[in-house]
């Protein structure tokens, strides 16, 4: 059973036992079963809960105790992708956006982690929030991929899960109308290609826009609705440069040398790499140098990555 508190990423008592309509029945430690995207196919369920230990130690003690099925013991793995919530929450974004949109987020077969980390990793900005709860509680983020926490000024995702995502967008009048106006429409038909701008600002305040982008009601196996979902293909960050995989290639690319002559798998794989060795530097940059995403040295190795994910996933198209 799903956890009735409706949050999906308050899932400290809603992993322990989840129902899933995709073709997964195997904990994720030992997931190496994989997971097609596209196929339609219903097994019954997925258990997420961390082995119990044998034997040993005595009960009691000092320390606040913990309620039963706490995972708050388990320490967080350094890359996103690798935590069983944020995967958890993955299958539930790319199966729902390929039940309502009728095509699959990521192309490929691609295992349980995989998808967390293919996710995490993609040009384009994805982010998640619930619907709020009964008691009146506003919307709050669920997740964001690497390219919209950078995008909305966050550096760790933790940082971003759980905060309130209205307070990222514009608060008019008219704003307000033209969201609530997308949001019916959007739940009506399940999802909404948007090609109008739509206006959000960073955690630091400045203006962003998404120009492009596709909205998708995210729900349970179930068919319970948890909250709404935005890919981002095109936007203009607060440096005002558009980015994204549907962007106007730069100037950079359009006059990058060699790239005609080379056959596809070797620009693939030249692409792949100048991409691999750009995330390196940007992870120097953050994790050697202590360095975050206001600074401007950070964004603009963060411009270049995306250009280089960009070039990537269209070279792959």
């Amino acid at each position: 059973m799903l956890c009735s508190c409706r949050r999906l990423y308050q899932p400290r008592a809603c992993l322990r036992t989840v129902r899933a309509s995709w073709p997964l029945t195997l904990p994720f430690h030992s997931a190496r079963t994989a997971f097609r995207l596209g196929r339609d196919q219903a097994r019954p369920l997925l258990v997420v809960a961390a082995k119990k230990g044998k034997g040993g130690g005595k009960k009691g003690g000092g320390g606040q105790k913990k309620g039963p099925g706490s995972l708050a013991d388990i320490p967080k793995p350094p890359e996103p992708w690798k935590d069983p919530e944020v995967i958890m929450e993955n299958l539930l974004l790319v199966e729902s956006f390929r039940r309502k949109v009728g095509r699959p987020l990521l192309e490929g077969e691609l295992e349980i982690q995989e998808i967390a980390e293919t996710l995490w990793k993609a040009p384009m900005a994805i982010l998640s929030s619930n619907d709020g709860d009964s008691e009146g509680e506003p919307p709050v983020f669920r997740y964001a991929n690497e390219a919209a926490l950078t995008l909305m000024g966050f550096d760790k995702l933790e940082d971003m899960i759980g905060a309130p995502s209205q307070a990222r967008t514009d608060d008019s009048a008219e704003a307000q109308a033209g969201r609530e106006r997308l949001m019916a429409e959007m739940l009506e038909k399940g999802f909404l290609d948007v090609q109008t701008p739509l206006k959000r600002h960073t955690l630091q305040g400045q203006p962003i826009q998404a120009q492009e982008a596709t909205l998708w009601a995210v729900e349970a196996p179930t068919g319970e609705l948890l909250g709404s979902a935005i890919a981002m293909w095109r936007w203009v960050g607060a440096d005002g440069k558009e980015r994204g995989p549907r962007a106007a290639p730069s100037e950079e690319a359009q006059e990058s040398p060699d790239q005609s002559s080379a056959e596809p798998s070797e620009q693939l794989a030249a692409a792949e790499a100048a991409a691999a060795e750009q995330a390196q530097a940007v992870r120097e940059l953050k994790e050697g140098k202590g360095l975050d995403n206001s600074s401007s040295e950070v964004q603009a190795a963060v411009d270049e990555l995306l250009k280089r994910k960009a070039a990537v996933d269209k070279l792959k198209q």
